[in-house]
């Protein structure tokens, strides 16, 4: 019996001594640092199109309604003010602009009317500054071209896309009671990692595609 409980104590003991042991390698160095918030903003672009239309030598004026201006009774000969002006506002950030302009003309005589192609013409737009695409067709029947201005613009820029509509003293009667519809829409786009595509004039002709959305 004596021999047996020294047995039983000895291994007692060194089960005390093993648990020791394990829990003596399940410590490790710690430490932590403060946490450090990173804040990034998103830039954003904005564009204001405002038209105006105002008489002066030579030039009339049209009736202001609540999508633009009427012009009533056009002769040959006329030349009337329009001035689509596109404006960078304050906060945004650098961008190129370009115009989305539409022409539509409606035949009420059924003698043949002047083409969306030479109504373009009658713009006076100025093609130092801007580029003129060319006419794609729509399905109202109307046709549309992009005209690009030439660089990018900061903030509290703003640049006319053309300021008058003239029409020339060759028109003839099959123009009479016509009707020549003109809208102008401006777009903007980044104009930092954008790279648009020029001619070997250095005019922009085009920019990367991407969809045009509205900034809020």
């Amino acid at each position: 019996m004596k021999l047996n409980k020294k047995i039983a104590a000895i291994v007692t003991t060194a089960a005390i001594a093993l648990s020791a042991t394990v829990g003596f390698t399940l410590a490790y160095f710690t430490d932590y640092t403060k946490t450090e918030t990173n804040t990034i903003t998103m830039g954003h672009v904005d564009i204001d199109l405002r038209e105006t239309s105002v008489a002066g030598p030579g030039v009339k004026a049209g009736t202001a309604t609540d999508d633009g201006y009427d012009y009533n009774d056009v002769m040959p000969g006329d030349v009337y003010s329009k001035q689509p002006v596109i404006t960078v506002m304050a906060g945004s950030e650098d961008c190129y602009v370009r115009a989305l302009v539409t022409l539509k003309t409606i035949d009420t005589g059924g003698d043949g009317v002047i083409s969306e192609a030479t109504l373009l013409s009658y713009l006076n737009i100025n093609t130092s500054d801007w580029f003129i695409g060319g006419l794609t067709s729509n399905p109202d029947g109307s046709e549309s071209a992009y005209v690009y201005y030439k660089n990018s613009l900061a903030a509290g820029a703003n640049v006319t896309v053309f300021s008058t509509v003239s029409f020339p003293s060759s028109l003839t009667n099959s123009s009479t009671n016509d009707d020549y519809i003109i809208t102008v829409k401006a777009e903007a786009i980044q104009a930092a990692n954008v790279t648009p595509t020029t001619n070997p004039g250095g005019m922009i002709t085009g920019w990367p595609a991407a969809a045009i959305e509205q900034y809020s």
